[in-house]
């Protein structure tokens, strides 16, 4: 039960000393994640070694508010969300600390359901996609990439399903935006 919702730091950046995390990136990175926010509704094709906190961070810089990002597995958000604290980020991890999601942390990280976290979204985020984890097969069944759409669409905001081999069905009707083929080849 959440009787009252905790202070957050709000929508501050974290700080300066954060700017050295883009010397591992693959060439391009920032242009594909901006081109990809830009078209509202893309698919980001990654190699499957990028490193995923780096991404988010690049999302991060990219949107102002919240960011909702989903994650395969509860280890995987349970990683993410440690590395994040630890270069200085608001974060909140769904659904253990919903309340610090409701009272805005800057970003929201979990599995399939956290799609219904609350917040006030500027982007969402599908790490490896093409999983089909993010489907729920209990009753009532729902698709979290199709919840998440749904909720960009209401929202008026970007949603980016990033996948290494993203399949056909989530390339219907969306924008594919990719690396540099030689960055791709290195991954």
């Amino acid at each position: 039960i959440v009787r009252e919702l905790p202070e957050t730091p709000g929508l501050v950046p974290p700080p300066p000393a954060r700017a050295g995390a883009a010397a591992g990136l693959s060439p391009g990175l920032r242009d594909a994640v901006r081109r990809a926010l830009e078209s509202g509704n893309a698919v980001l094709r990654l190699p499957p070694t990028f490193a995923r906190q780096p991404l988010v961070e690049e999302v991060l810089e990219a949107c102002e508010g919240q960011v909702l990002v989903l994650v395969e597995s509860h280890d995987d958000a349970q990683t993410l969300t440690g590395r994040l604290r630890r270069r200085g980020w608001s974060v909140a991890h769904c659904p253990d600390e919903w309340a610090v999601a409701a009272a805005g942390a800057r970003v929201v990280v979990g599995t399939r359901n956290a799609v219904f976290a609350p917040g006030a979204y500027a982007a969402i985020v599908v790490l490896d996609a093409h999983s089909e984890s993010y489907r729920a097969e209990r009753v009532p069944t729902f698709d979290a990439r199709d919840v998440a759409t749904e909720r960009a669409l209401r929202g008026g905001i970007p949603v980016c399903f990033v996948s290494a081999c993203p399949p056909v069905e989530l390339l219907h009707e969306r924008p594919l935006v990719t690396l540099e083929r030689s960055s791709e080849r290195r991954g």
